[in-house]
């Protein structure tokens, strides 16, 4: 315990620096593009206006900061920190209920003893003016164990999250249905549905209200479902309150817009709907003036892929200016009003209309809870360290000399005013 390495390896000074180079690793992760994060198209758009940027990023690992070998580098040598640093603690405490270490304070004087000598020190503390060896307030030597405890369970929950937690962002428009589609999911943690979806979903409704000053103030979706028991039911999910629907949660993200509802004609003369998305500022959601936005889109339907070029006009009477190529072949280019039709070639599109559509964020996370449970553990050590002060005091006579020895923690800083008060003058201290 007094190599160099075992306190390089608990020192609180590693701890900190680990601490702020994961949290500044955290906010790189939340602000950089994250390659889980993009889709294939934005990815290979974001490669191409950024090259050289994108490039490095790539090379430094920062595209995916979570994954990376460093991120996983900082978080495990913080587990060791932690770790040495919890078992060089409950060592030197419990030596220090043992009264192996150095007394933090001593007082020695001639002449008899008598309970009298001790009575000003003792009283207030809960101590009885005796000879002998005195302890209160062991329950707080757990304090500190405890709370690096807490910080452990944390670390190693968030990496359990991180390896078998899921999530993935899911877009919906209004009416249209979900039943596990993998295409359908940008994935941002986990590889995939980790077992099977287990539920049909369906967005009925939404609503979106916003303030004149431009925020936010409503925001929920009504939701139906049908899991692969047999159960349907009918919710309404906000924010704040997820729909819980068997191991997954499901809760609106704060993105959204308005579709182009598309009925394809295959040639075989089934027909499905298709929805393409185009997002739209919240703050705008409510605008009822001509608004125009535009979607590049690369689709790949019944082995054919194609390139779409959109702007869509309006939402009460939409337009939408279209051009699709295949190659360098262009399709169809022109505008559709509902009901126009596009003929493409492998199959046929009939606009129907315009609907919103709003993101959600499906995440399964049972070790999150784990988390959750390390920070009670933290509070609860925090809470033991605040509430109990470990006190020893210890009464040694040889002859007409006595000495008056006292083991308390360095922040006991009631412990030594008193100290100081009572015996201020005389003694050896």
């Amino acid at each position: 315990m007094n190599s160099r390495l075992w306190r390089l390896l608990a020192s609180h000074s590693l701890a900190l620096w680990l601490i702020g180079l994961l949290a500044a690793a955290t906010m790189l992760g939340g602000t950089l593009p994250q390659a889980g994060r993009l889709s294939p198209e934005q990815r290979q758009g974001f490669q191409v206006e950024w090259g050289g940027i994108s490039s490095w990023l790539e090379t430094l690992q920062f595209s995916h900061v979570f994954g990376s070998w460093w991120f996983t580098a900082l978080y495990a040598l913080l587990i060791v920190n932690v770790g040495v640093g919890t078992v060089q603690s409950i060592i030197w405490r419990y030596r220090w209920y043992r009264g192996k270490t150095a007394p933090t304070l001593q007082f020695h004087d001639e002449g008899s003893f008598s309970a009298a000598h001790l009575r000003p020190l003792c009283s207030g503390f809960g101590f009885s003016p005796s000879s002998g060896s005195q302890i209160r307030g062991t329950l707080g030597l757990w304090g500190v164990p405890v709370l690096h405890a807490g910080i452990l369970v944390i670390v190693l929950g968030g990496i359990w999250s991180a390896v078998q937690g899921f999530g993935a962002h899911l877009e919906l428009s209004e009416g249209e249905s979900y039943s596990g589609a993998q295409q359908k999911l940008a994935v941002d943690r986990g590889k995939g549905l980790p077992s099977g979806l287990g539920f049909t979903l369906r967005l009925d409704e939404l609503e979106v209200q916003v303030s004149d000053s431009g925020h936010l103030r409503e925001l929920w979706a009504r939701l139906s479902y049908q899991t692969e028991g047999g159960r349907t039911g009918s919710s309404i999910t906000e924010a704040n309150r997820p729909l819980k629907l068997g191991i997954y949660e499901l809760s609106p993200n704060n993105t959204g817009g308005y579709a182009a509802v598309f009925e394809r004609l295959r040639s075989d003369g089934s027909r499905r709907l298709m929805y393409v998305h185009f997002d739209v500022p919240l703050t705008d959601w409510n605008w009822d003036g001509q608004w125009t936005v535009q979607r590049d889109v690369l689709v790949e339907l019944d082995d054919a892929p194609l390139f779409y070029k959109m702007s869509l006009h309006g939402k009460e009477a939409p337009r939408l200016s279209m051009t699709v190529k295949k190659g360098i072949e262009v399709l169809f280019d022109g505008t559709l009003v509902p009901g126009g039709e596009a003929d493409l070639g492998a199959y046929r599109l009939q606009f129907k209309g315009v609907v919103p559509w709003l993101g959600f964020y499906l995440t399964t996370d049972y070790p999150k809870y784990t988390v959750f449970a390390g920070f009670l553990v933290m509070l609860g050590g925090f809470l033991l360290h605040l509430l109990w002060w470990p006190r020893r005091i210890e009464v040694i006579q040889d002859g007409e000399r006595w000495t008056l020895r006292a083991w308390v923690m360095p922040s006991d800083w009631r412990f030594f005013a008193c100290w100081r008060e009572k015996f201020s003058s005389g003694g050896d201290r």
